[in-house]
């Protein structure tokens, strides 16, 4: 799984997106964030295609047979990030 999530890694660089983090064998990545970009939506979509490509790459050079579901939310908007607590006094 390693040698996969390498992989991912690098089309991140490529496609310009973030990874956000990986949960297992999942692997979660975003574009637009942290710095806006218009064309968000086609390059996690170009990443989505370069990752099925990687890993019939991968499967092919290793003699595998690893799968990849893809899964992708599109989003315009604002977001916030952080955590905030509140106790009862």
């Amino acid at each position: 799984m390693n040698e996969i999530f390498c992989l991912f890694d690098e089309l991140d660089e490529l496609h310009g997106v973030k990874k956000i983090k990986t949960i297992g064998d999942a692997y979660m990545t975003v574009a637009g964030l942290p710095n806006h970009r218009s064309d968000h939506p086609m390059s996690i979509a170009n990443m989505a295609l370069d990752m099925q490509q990687a890993v019939a790459k991968f499967n092919e050079e290793q003699n595998q047979s690893f799968r990849i579901r893809l899964g992708a939310k599109f989003n315009n908007g604002t977001y916030a990030k952080g955590n905030e607590s509140r106790g009862n006094s």
